[in-house]
């Protein structure tokens, strides 16, 4: 249905490119990243979220859209997290592939807010909109996120810290003129939850 919802947004930036672009054409590293965007994308959809976007180097998705969970937050956490642990094994299909060394690293933001959906399109063939500045708010945490890291907003915290252990980062300004946000690293799953 449309209206304003409370949505989850995953942003992910893949990154090591940069070092390629001496060794292969350009054609090659646009193939790696759709090859990445390939491995990426089913985790999102595993957790029941959907892709809002899929560009380049950018992957985004949207957790609350067309099924609604209470855990979406951690549900987004828990793709990134298992986004991660691909790499490995990527990184070494890749390499083989190229014959040359790829290192494809991964920035997460993740972000919770109200945002408003709206339907386009035939009955069957429905796609969203969404609109509102919690993906953009998603993209700025992801900006602030070291290469390996994610770093979530503190409602995203707020709602998934009984699962996950996470440090407090230093205050950031999301927005200019506001005031700093409190941000969040996951580190790794409590082996207890309280």
């Amino acid at each position: 249905s449309e209206g304003r919802r409370f949505l989850t947004v995953l942003f992910v930036e893949i990154t090591g490119f940069k070092p390629l672009q001496d060794t292969l054409k350009h054609k090659d590293i646009m193939a790696i990243a759709d090859h990445c965007l390939d491995r990426l994308t089913p985790v999102i959809k595993k957790y029941s979220g959907d892709i809002h976007k899929r560009l380049g180097e950018f992957l985004v998705g949207l957790f609350g859209v067309h099924q609604i969970h209470e855990d979406d937050s951690e549900r987004a956490i828990k793709a990134a997290l298992t986004m991660f642990e691909l790499l490995p094994d990527l990184n070494v299909e890749l390499t083989k592939k190229y014959n040359t060394a790829v290192d494809i690293g991964l920035r997460i933001g993740i972000n919770s807010g109200t945002m408003v959906v709206l339907w386009r399109g035939a009955a069957d063939r429905k796609e969203s909109m969404v609109i509102g500045e919690t993906i953009d708010l998603a993209a700025s945490l992801k900006n602030f996120a070291k290469i390996g890291e994610i770093v979530v907003s503190e409602p995203v915290f707020t709602a998934s810290r009984y699962l996950f252990e996470y440090q407090a980062l230093p205050d950031v300004p999301l927005k200019s003129g506001e005031e700093p946000a409190r941000i969040f690293k996951p580190i790794r799953d409590k082996p207890n939850p309280d």
